[in-house]
């Protein structure tokens, strides 16, 4: 695996993981909805909304700095 690959299942493992412990779970449907927005119910989903974070992710190796992190970003 590329760094480039472990550096985003990092990312989406980080974004979901920060997601879902912030979604209220007394309410229903809402973790579904949420889950359907970030395409975590459709492994075909498009995920173009992660690009930006992949550029802060990877530019800033070219900074000196650990992608990792920088994930809470």
């Amino acid at each position: 695996m590329s760094d480039l690959a472990w550096l985003k299942d990092q990312f989406e493992v980080s974004l979901k993981q920060l997601v879902l412990d912030r979604t209220p779970e007394n309410l229903p449907g809402l973790r579904e909805m949420v889950s359907y927005h970030f395409g975590w119910n459709d492994s075909s989903s498009k995920t173009g909304k992660r690009l930006r974070p992949m550029l802060l992710l990877t530019s800033s190796q070219l900074f000196g700095h650990q992608p990792v992190d920088l994930l809470p970003a």
